[in-house]
Order: structure tokens, then C-alpha cells, then sequence
């Protein structure tokens, strides 16, 4: 129903044809219970979102390498002790004599 392109979108008819609108009354009866939520959480995260929505993020357009993840990865290739399991070598397959 939320396509950008207008004529993918489903027609007026089709939504009220769908199975989830013809067989509504086969939906559970019981309403969904909340949890109350601390008006100061909420306000803090609207605060968030609002704030991830105005502020730009800077577009670093810097070579892979100069990334935050690639310096993190390479830290870590360099300690050895954090990079895991060692990897086993690789079998070489050989040939079956018959």
C-alpha cells in the first residue's frame, strides 16, 4: 500500500478484498496490555529521534582504510588474542587410486 510508484499501489478494492480485512473477525478479541512508560523516557528519546532527524551526518567520502571499523579491525588482527580461533589450514583435496 506504500509503494512511491502509484501504479503498484493496491486500489481501494483490493485492500478491502485482502484476507486480513475480509477475515478480520477471526483476529483475537483480547486487547494488547502496555506498560506504562516514564513520561521523562519517552521525552528523552522523542528528543533522539528528533534529534537524529535534524542534525546532518557528515559524509566522509575518505578512503575505506581511514574508517572507524577498518582502524578497529586492524587493531584487533594486531592482538592477536582477540581475533578469534586461528583459522586450520586448508585441506588440499588428493586423488583417489583406483
Amino acid at each position: 500500500m506504500l509503494h512511491m510508484d502509484p501504479t503498484k499501489r493496491y486500489k481501494a478494492a483490493e485492500i478491502l478484498n485482502h484476507d486480513w480485512v475480509r477475515r478480520r473477525d477471526l483476529l483475537p478479541k483480547r486487547e494488547l496490555t502496555h506498560r506504562p512508560v516514564d513520561p521523562k523516557v519517552l521525552r528523552a528519546n522523542m528528543s533522539l529521534v528528533f534529534d537524529a532527524i535534524t542534525k546532518p551526518v557528515p559524509i566522509s567520502l575518505n578512503p575505506v582504510r581511514s574508517s572507524e571499523l577498518a582502524k578497529r579491525r586492524a587493531n584487533r588482527s594486531s592482538m592477536p588474542f582477540l581475533a578469534g580461533p586461528a583459522t586450520a589450514a586448508v585441506a588440499q583435496p588428493t586423488m583417489i587410486q583406483s
